[in-house]
């Protein structure tokens, strides 16, 4: 799908939270680093990726219920925000952003392997704390 990427991201396997929680709420996400990101910073890449990957861990395995293709999806997510950065428009909620990138690379894993699930796209994007996130560009 991607090239082969330089960067080397931590590698969080089976001990991720499946709660999603990671050192930081990524209700405090800057979306100045998607900015950096878009401009090349790596590092930024590596903080997003420090402060998120749980969260998008756990949102991936509740789609998918397999650790290894929930992994998979961790990793498809990041290097898609490190291609797409630069797209990135602001409006408060860059973990949406992220989820919903998400949630796309899991429906590919489903439509790339026959295993065909039907979810909604009006359902909202769970939230960390169990609340649902509106969903971005619906009115």
């Amino acid at each position: 799908m991607y090239a082969a990427e330089a960067v080397a991201l931590p590698v969080k396997t089976r001990d991720m939270e499946l709660k999603g929680k990671s050192h930081m709420s990524h209700d405090h996400i800057d979306e100045k680093l998607l900015q950096r990101i878009g401009a090349g910073d790596d590092t930024a890449l590596e903080q997003l990726y420090e402060e998120a990957s749980g969260a998008v861990y756990a949102y991936a395995y509740s789609i998918l219920h397999d650790r290894d293709d929930a992994e998979d999806a961790v990793q498809d997510t990041f290097l898609k925000i490190r291609s797409a950065a630069h797209l990135y428009r602001p409006q408060g909620k860059p973990m949406a952003w992220i989820l919903t990138i998400t949630r796309n690379i899991c429906m590919m894993q489903f439509r790339r392997r026959g295993k065909i699930t039907v979810l909604d796209p009006e359902d909202p994007i769970p939230d960390q704390d169990g609340s649902r996130m509106p969903r971005i560009g619906r009115s």
